[in-house]
């Protein structure tokens, strides 16, 4: 079933970067990210678990899985309290991959700005 867009485009992007979000909770050392990304580990998990079908059908959810949000004050306080010794280094293969996805996302949002700005409001 397709959703009701009038830009079939803009539906076939949004599969492209869930399946690059999917794909990226799924790399070696997502689990260890999981909770800087505001998820259970357990998710982290039982993603890893699926199938390629089964992440292709969630892929095709129609509407962005990744999510940026702004963190509350009590979070960052929560943050600042954890020492860094304690938290082991996520791996930089990964940290690169999560920089690139969020590059590609932010560029996909402003070339919705800037050529369909009703789509992006």
């Amino acid at each position: 079933m397709y959703p009701d867009h009038s830009d079939m485009r803009m539906y076939a992007d949004l599969v492209e970067l869930n399946r690059g979000f999917l794909g990226l909770l799924t790399e070696p050392g997502a689990g260890r990210a999981a909770p800087a990304l505001g998820l259970d580990p357990v998710i982290v998990d039982q993603l890893r678990r699926l199938s390629p079908d089964e992440i292709g059908f969630i892929a095709g959810t129609p509407g962005l899985l990744a999510c940026f949000a702004r963190s509350s004050q009590v979070a960052l306080s929560r943050v600042a309290e954890v020492s860094t010794a304690r938290r082991p280094p996520l791996p930089s293969g990964w940290c690169e991959s999560a920089r690139l996805y969020v590059a590609g996302v932010l560029t996909w949002f402003w070339h919705l700005d800037q050529h369909d700005w009703p789509c992006c409001a």
